[in-house]
């Protein structure tokens, strides 16, 4: 054998062992891998405060940690005493427009000369505040107050706290792929969008009710399929998801909806059983009706715009149709182009369009992950289940357009103000699955297609998030 065929042969034989790997590799443990490198550097190299509405979030993480409920007033200003050190960090903020000249590794050493200081030392005025609950923050609260109390420097303390929300995230997306029966490899997909993944390394609420979403929609197509699991204990997991869902951000209490498609157990009553369900969504309802009543004429978002939300419901009301073309216009022409490319990805403060090569690789790998298996017996029975499944997400698409109207759109405007891509990515959560309950997962072909895609593209969206868009100079 010449020494041509024995490298050959040589060559071929570790092409396979390599094929043999990915064709092995479980898809939560892929999911772990590439979500915790990936993350961890986009959360290195993203600015502070250069996540969408990372300010506000920030600000009112230290609005709780430093014992405040909701803003005081001291000298006829409105505001909360915090430490100075993390006052201090709004003055390195920048503007979105002017993220591609920002030289952010010059100002690192000047973060990290700041000190944190004591607790309510400094009184600080400039920033909204959001009106999410504790529970949205729960995490990053330990964080902050673990961080402040070992006086930790508020740069790594911020950088922590990123941190800290990842691995939130990679818990429960972790948690929901190991768990869902069926979608799994999709699931790897979704959660590994470059939205998904830069949107759960900054300071916010939506990583954790993506991987929330993602987490109750698996427990539930496993209480479906395997009717086994459903007791008390398991309808308590899910309680708790459902909360922490509905507390995060209001919308998305209606989740709880798609307890109803859970068949009853062979142990329960039919009228019993959707009775405990019935409470679980009045439980849910009532948490965060009595939440947002209390906080919501405390607390702002928005950015300074003509805003009157009961002005704004009086003109729905009075021209319905009105509204029903703001709301057509707002997704079927050019002015939707943010909302469906930045569900795959729009990156620093919403400002950073990724390239369309980049966008359409992922739409790809999206489509090959959902057909890529054979057809097997079905899951969803009754149409009352695909009823509930596909009622949920238009119920949720509505109330967060008309929120977002009501809340942040001047009053009479003909299009509909921030809706943006990241949000309906717990809505894809839900119906996604959809399209592969009745197939199994891809075969060993598609998932190598799968594998070496997304990791080519992560690492062509990491190379021109960081060198075409951040000035290293």
């Amino acid at each position: 054998m010449t020494s041509r065929r024995i490298y050959a042969k040589r060559w071929n034989n570790k092409i396979n062992t390599v094929t043999v790997f990915l064709q092995r590799i479980q898809p939560q443990n892929f999911f772990l891998a590439v979500a915790l490198f990936f993350g961890t550097v986009l959360i290195l190299i993203t600015p502070i405060f250069m996540g969408p509405d990372e300010p506000a979030h920030f600000y009112t993480i230290a609005r709780y940690s430093n014992g405040y409920v909701a803003p005081t007033q001291e000298d006829g200003k409105t505001g909360i005493r915090l430490q100075s050190g993390a006052a201090e960090l709004r003055r390195f903020e920048k503007n979105p427009v002017s993220f591609r000249t920002y030289e952010y590794h010059k100002e690192v050493p000047k973060l990290l000369s700041l000190k944190l200081d004591s607790f309510r030392s400094s009184f600080y005025t400039q920033a909204n505040f959001t009106a999410y609950s504790p529970i949205a923050y729960a995490h990053y609260i330990i964080t902050y107050t673990a961080g402040a109390l070992l006086n930790i420097n508020p740069f790594i303390l911020f950088m922590l706290m990123r941190l800290v929300g990842l691995l939130v995230y990679i818990c429960l997306v972790f948690l929901a792929i190991k768990i869902i029966p069926r979608g799994k490899w999709l699931y790897v997909t979704l959660a590994l969008l470059p939205m998904s993944l830069f949107i759960a390394g900054v300071i916010g609420a939506d990583g954790l009710v993506i991987g929330s979403t993602m987490l109750l929609v698996a427990m539930i197509f496993n209480g479906i399929i395997n009717p086994k699991v459903l007791n008390k204990k398991y309808l308590l997991y899910i309680l708790g998801v459902v909360l922490v869902l509905g507390l995060s951000k209001q919308t998305y209490f209606l989740t709880a909806l798609l307890l109803f498609a859970l068949p009853a157990p062979k142990a329960y009553r039919k009228f019993k059983w959707y009775l405990a369900l019935g409470a679980i969504f009045l439980i849910v309802t009532g948490c965060m009706f009595v939440w947002y009543m209390y906080t919501g004429k405390y607390t702002n978002i928005s950015s300074g715009y003509a805003v009157d939300s009961s002005k704004q419901l009086q003109g729905v009301l009075h021209n319905p149709f009105f509204f029903v073309r703001a709301v057509l216009r707002s997704y079927i022409t050019t002015n939707a182009t943010p909302i469906y490319l930045g569900f795959i990805g729009v990156l620093g403060w919403l400002t950073i369009s990724l390239p369309i090569w980049i966008t359409v690789g992922w739409l790809l790998v999206l489509f090959k992950s959902a057909h890529g298996g054979k057809k097997v017996a079905k899951v969803l029975s009754s149409l009352l289940q695909w009823f509930i499944f596909i009622i949920v997400p238009l119920m949720l698409t509505m109330v967060l357009t008309l929120g977002l109207y009501l809340t942040w759109t001047p009053v009479g405007s003909a299009l509909v103000d921030g809706l943006q891509g990241r949000y309906f990515l717990p809505i894809a959560a839900i119906l996604l699955p959809l399209l592969v309950l009745n197939k199994s997962e891809p075969n060993d072909k598609s998932r190598v297609f799968i594998l070496l895609s997304v990791m080519f593209l992560q690492i062509s969206t990491l190379v021109v998030y960081a060198f075409y868009y951040i000035k290293f100079r």
